[in-house]
């Protein structure tokens, strides 16, 4: 897509919130109102600044709220490698945990800035295959000579949400040295493969390398972020970019 295509995506997703104008900062502050509908809502998570959030379990009370990947579920899966061993044996023996799930929305948590890894509420699974939670890949190989099959792919591309700078990623099993991933410039493209005998590749953050945790951030250089952004309204817009 490109830098200004990405960023012009990025920008489509955030409003201007006008002064006076109703305020919701989560699913339920709808649900308060009257609203028992699931759907796409706009929820003030920042001062002023709004952005298209979907509410499922409107009608419980306790709703949730995801974010919708806009680039397409083929631009994010995760997938654990469905063939045991390398070279593929001639009986093509099958891993037990292979699986590839692609995502259409994932959960999110504006407290923690959190995503909810293992919720499959809108995620689809290839075949008879397992559930692979957001961010993860892995296969189960036999020798070191052999280049991992499991993979992953995030892609943030026209939300307002990129990875954040504190994640990494790390891997567990053995023979599972060899790994590779690569961030877009604005880190909201992610892609990885790995794997060992067996191994896996998960998001991680500094203070716990152990437990899957991926966190996202508001892209960074949108206008309303940056020093001294608006001058007047017109810099932002009085509604939706």
């Amino acid at each position: 897509m490109g830098f200004f295509g990405a960023y012009f995506g990025v920008l489509m997703c955030f409003h201007w919130l006008a002064a006076g104008q109703q305020r919701y900062s989560r699913c339920v502050d709808y649900y308060k109102t009257g609203s028992t509908i699931d759907g796409q809502y706009d929820l003030e998570i920042l001062p002023r600044i709004v952005v298209s959030v979907y509410c499922k379990d409107m009608n419980t009370g306790e709703p949730s709220e995801y974010i919708s990947l806009n680039s397409s579920r083929e631009r994010n899966y995760a997938s654990y490698d469905k063939l045991l061993g390398c070279p593929p044996t001639v009986l093509q023996r099958i891993w037990d945990e292979w699986g590839k799930t692609h995502f259409t929305l994932i959960r999110f948590d504006f407290d923690s800035w959190l995503v909810t890894t293992n919720d499959f509420s809108f995620a689809a699974s290839v075949e008879d295959g397992s559930n692979i939670p957001y961010g993860q890949g892995g296969d189960n190989q036999t020798t070191l000579t052999c280049p991992f099959r499991g993979n992953f792919n995030i892609d943030l591309t026209s939300t307002p949400f990129q990875v954040d700078p504190q994640v990494t990623w790390s891997w567990e099993g053995p023979m599972s040295n060899n790994h590779s991933v690569s961030f877009s410039n604005l880190r909201q493209i992610v892609s990885g493969r790995c794997g060992g005998f067996p191994g896996i590749c998960f998001p991680v953050l500094p203070s716990n390398r152990s437990i899957a945790r991926l966190k996202l951030r508001l892209v960074s250089t949108h206008p309303c972020l940056t020093k001294n952004p608006c001058q007047n309204l017109q810099d932002c817009g009085k509604g939706k970019f």
